[in-house]
């Protein structure tokens, strides 16, 4: 299969875009699935399918956002509250499409030759979109009240400030970019490689991996999640 790729470069390119198709079919099929679920015991019987609209017109993070400034609440029927389905929506994208498509990106970068600068700005680009959200996350959640209020000693590490506000939010933004391209730049190196070098790396050297063990060693790893109806049911 490897050789078979090595002497037809239409192949291996047909192969990249169906890998990235996948990703984005399968993030478009979860935020439709996770609609269904946030809004089957709605009151309004047609509020599935306006969920479901603002989803294949891509919409939706813009929605979920907006009602979050809002400081909406949990309507009655719904699964989660708007925020936590913020969250996962957001989260989900990162690991479907952000993260695969900076990999792709960057390896498109290493491996081949003549790279236009469109390129570096669109590598750029697609690192700083999946900080931005995964710092954006973080940051919400440390800003929310209650969660100040039920897990003090985690959160509140931003200050009240505006400007320090700002310094803490571009920090972690930094941060958070420098990792993802460390992290790309890693594995596509060990892609390279040899395939089965990408797998050795992943698993040897996830600090999650660790912290996971960490915390199934301290008896920890438990976390609650703000669902209800069937969610709550299964949780408990």
């Amino acid at each position: 299969m490897r050789d078979m790729q090595d002497r037809n470069p239409v192949l291996k390119e047909a192969l990249v875009f169906m890998s990235v198709r996948l990703a984005n079919d399968s993030k478009k099929y979860v935020a439709l699935a996770l609609v269904y679920f946030q809004y089957r015991n709605h009151l309004s019987k047609s509020r599935i399918f306006t969920e479901m609209l603002y989803v294949l017109f891509a919409a939706k993070p813009g929605v979920d956002a907006y009602r979050v400034v809002l400081c909406a609440e949990k309507e009655v029927g719904a699964l989660m509250d708007p925020r936590s389905e913020m969250v996962v929506s957001k989260c989900w994208e990162l690991f479907a499409e952000a993260i695969p498509g900076s990999l792709i990106q960057t390896c498109a970068f290493l491996v081949g030759s003549n790279q236009p600068n469109a390129a570096i700005f669109s590598l750029v680009f697609s690192v700083f979109t999946a900080s931005f959200t995964s710092t954006g996350v973080s940051f919400d959640f440390d800003m929310d009240k209650n969660a100040r209020v039920q897990s003090p000693n985690f959160y509140g590490y931003v200050p009240g400030e505006t400007k320090k506000k700002v310094k803490v939010f571009a920090s972690m933004f930094f941060i958070s970019a420098c990792q993802l391209s460390a992290k790309a730049l890693s594995c596509v190196l060990c892609a390279v490689e040899s395939s089965m070098t990408v797998v050795f790396y992943l698993v040897g050297e996830s600090q999650m991996l660790l912290f996971l063990a960490y915390k199934l060693f301290r008896r920890d790893f438990t976390y609650w999640i703000p669902v209800y109806g069937l969610g709550e049911i299964l949780q408990r």
